[in-house]
């Protein structure tokens, strides 16, 4: 190869590290700004009731802590247990699966804005009570297709949605 071929390469190696660079700082500017506004959310959320929800395992047969059983007998122990308030609700297939799920966007006592699949052997819970076997998601604008409709603003619509929470929460 020549000089001028290698300098082109280079320019173009540095101009993609430059692009990567800037596009996780856009990403890390926009997490931090969900989180001053779930923060604020959940001020105004603190004293009003909450749901909660829960991620579950499946225990053993004789497994200590078991509070979930599903209709044929299957046990499943609490892994973690959180308050939380319900942002939206809709049906979804999520990654790997074929069939549709229920799928909550919640928002945290610790002021994150998660994506929480409700697995349908765990129903028949309380209202305001969710329970699941897949982690707890965290809401970017890279997986909110969901949550925020295409050509929308993404923090626009996290600010919507959670002054829309707090308003339906102060309602009786």
């Amino acid at each position: 190869m020549d000089f001028d071929s290698e300098l082109r390469s280079a320019r173009a190696e540095a101009s993609r590290q430059e692009a990567t660079a800037g596009a996780r700082s856009a990403r890390q500017r926009e997490r931090s700004e969900v989180a001053k506004i779930a923060a604020q959310a959940v001020r105004a959320l603190s004293g009003l009731r909450a749901d909660t929800v829960v991620q579950v395992e499946p225990a053993g047969l004789f497994a200590r802590g078991t509070r979930y059983r599903t209709l044929d007998q299957r046990r499943y122990r609490v892994v973690d247990e959180q308050r939380c308030w319900k942002v939206a609700e809709m049906g979804a297939t999520p990654e790997g699966e074929t069939r549709m799920i229920e799928c909550r966007f919640l928002l945290l006592d610790n002021a994150r804005l998660v994506r929480c699949w409700l697995d349908p052997v765990l129903s028949g819970l309380p209202v305001g009570h969710y329970a699941t076997v897949r982690g707890l998601d965290l809401v970017t604008s890279e997986n909110a297709e969901l949550f925020c409709p295409p050509g929308e603003d993404f923090l626009a619509t996290v600010t919507r949605r959670l002054a829309s929470t707090v308003v339906a929460y102060e309602r009786p």
